[in-house]
């Protein structure tokens, strides 16, 4: 963040999270946004960054204002699951426990009554590498919890939702063969 105070003295300041540890909220800094405190280059990458994402899906229209909309939906859909682990793979598990990295991107943010009708599908046609990691963040979930998560939150199971939503985007993830995700395991 970019601050100027009243007298024009310019304050900079850099943030890192863990759900690990302090030890690990730093590690995360100093791997992340190594461009920083060039804040101009800092953007130029993010621009680039949520470019390339939101290009995977184009709309073809001359009203700008429903292209607009599109790609405001489109980034929306990109806002959860979120990434919750640090830069060395380990995660804080459902059981509150720390765990090593397990080999994939461990998530959370699952808003599974919300989003598994038309969400994960979409997941799976526009980001097929994250795939891998949410469905196994999933069954790690299970293990953690001993259920699938229903609207998992930064670590916690909130059952702010009713039914078992989870089992749908496993279910879609084993017909839809998701490479790396034990069919086993997940059945």
């Amino acid at each position: 963040v970019n601050f100027t105070t009243k007298d024009g003295e310019q304050i900079m300041l850099k943030v890192a999270i863990s759900p690990v540890s302090v030890e690990g909220a730093r590690a995360n800094m100093a791997a992340e946004m190594p461009s920083w405190p060039r804040i101009e280059k800092v953007a130029a990458e993010a621009e680039k960054a949520w470019e390339a994402e939101l290009g995977k899906m184009q709309i073809e229209s001359n009203d700008e204002s429903v292209k607009r909309i599109f790609y405001t939906a489109l980034y929306h859909t990109m806002v959860a699951p979120s990434v919750f682990c640090d830069v060395d793979g380990k995660y804080r598990g459902a059981d509150g426990q720390v765990h090593p990295n397990p080999g994939h991107t461990t998530y959370t943010t699952y808003s599974l009554w919300d989003t598994y009708r038309a969400a994960m599908p979409l997941y799976s046609i526009m980001h097929p590498e994250k795939m891998n990691g949410i469905i196994n963040s999933m069954l790690n979930i299970f293990d953690e919890q001993g259920r699938l998560p229903v609207w998992h939150l930064w670590g916690c199971e909130t059952d702010c939702m009713v039914g078992n939503p989870g089992i749908i985007p496993v279910a879609d993830a084993i017909i839809k063969d998701i490479a790396g995700v034990d069919q086993e395991r997940a059945f």
